[in-house]
C-alpha cells in the first residue's frame, strides 16, 4: 500500500510559481531588510532561512550583507524539488529537507527565519509543535528565529469562499473554508479540458498561543509587527503576524 502523500509535497510546483508571482525580489528585499534592522545587536553570521522556496529571501540576505561587507554563511532548505531547482540556478546553497527533521547540529544558526506562512502546514498542532522545536534546536543559545504568520483574526473575516481567474491559460478556480483551527483551500487549474486539483491547509494561531508554545520550547517572544514592513501589530486588522523569538540561555 503506498504512503499517502501530503498536500505540501504535491502543490509547492510549477502551477504554484504560476499562481503566486506577486511575491517577487522586491518584497523579499523589504522584509529582509526589516527584519536584519530588528535583530542589527546580534550580528548574525550563520544563518539558516527554513522553506526557503526559489530563495528570493535568501538572495536578499546576501545581497544584503555584501553590501555591508559582511561574510555571513546563509543556508536554506525546502522539501519541493521544483522551488529548490530555482534556487539553485541562482547560486545559492540550498539543501532539500523536512523541517521535522532538519540535519544540521544542535545550535547552529543565530539566526533563523521561516517566511510568509510556512509554518501550521501539518496534519496534527502536535508535528507543527515538533517542528518548531526543531527549528529552536537549531538556534544557538541567545539565537533569533523570525516566525512570519498570517493573522489569524483578520483572515477569517476576510475570507473570500470562492473566486476564479485567469492565470497563464489556466482558468483557476479557488474555494475556500475554515474548519476547526484550520484554513483550508482547493485550488482547480483547467486547461483544454483537462485539469489538476491541490490544496492548502493551513493552521491557524493566535498570537497568545503561539508564544506559549514557544515558551514551552525555552525561545522567549521578543516583539510581533503587522506586515512585511516590519509595522506595528495591531490584532484586530494586521495582515500579518511576524514574531521574534530569542533562544532562551
Amino acid at each position: 500500500m503506498s504512503e499517502k502523500v501530503e498536500w505540501f509535497e504535491s502543490w509547492f510546483n510549477s502551477h504554484y510559481q504560476l499562481l503566486y508571482p506577486h511575491r517577487d525580489d522586491k518584497q523579499a528585499a523589504q522584509q529582509v531588510d526589516f527584519v536584519l534592522k530588528a535583530v542589527d545587536y546580534l550580528n548574525p553570521q550563520k544563518i539558516l532561512d527554513v522553506a526557503c522556496g526559489e530563495g528570493r529571501h535568501l538572495l536578499a540576505l546576501r545581497e544584503k550583507s555584501e553590501k555591508e561587507g559582511n561574510h555571513v554563511n546563509i543556508w536554506g532548505m525546502d522539501l519541493s524539488k521544483t522551488l529548490l531547482k530555482k534556487a539553485n540556478q541562482q547560486g545559492v546553497p540550498v539543501m532539500r529537507a523536512d523541517m521535522r527533521a532538519l540535519p544540521f547540529k544542535k545550535e547552529s544558526f543565530d539566526l533563523m527565519t521561516c517566511f510568509f506562512s510556512s509554518f501550521g502546514y501539518f496534519a496534527t498542532e502536535e508535528e507543527d509543535i515538533k517542528s518548531l522545536g526543531c527549528l529552536a534546536s537549531l538556534l544557538k543559545r541567545e539565537g533569533v528565529l523570525f516566525l512570519d504568520l498570517v493573522n489569524k483574526n483578520p483572515l477569517i473575516k476576510k475570507l473570500v469562499p470562492m473566486d476564479k481567474k485567469n492565470v497563464g491559460g489556466f482558468t483557476v478556480t479557488q474555494t475556500r473554508k475554515v474548519e476547526g483551527d484550520r484554513v483550508l483551500k482547493k485550488i482547480v487549474m483547467e486547461k483544454e479540458g483537462e485539469s489538476e486539483t491541490y490544496e492548502e491547509k493551513l493552521r491557524l494561531y493566535s498570537l497568545d498561543k503561539i508564544k506559549r508554545i514557544g515558551e514551552e520550547l525555552s525561545l522567549e517572544w521578543m516583539a510581533t509587527f503587522g506586515d512585511e514592513k516590519g509595522a506595528e501589530y495591531h490584532e484586530g486588522n494586521s495582515l500579518r503576524m511576524s514574531l521574534l523569538f530569542r533562544k532562551k540561555t
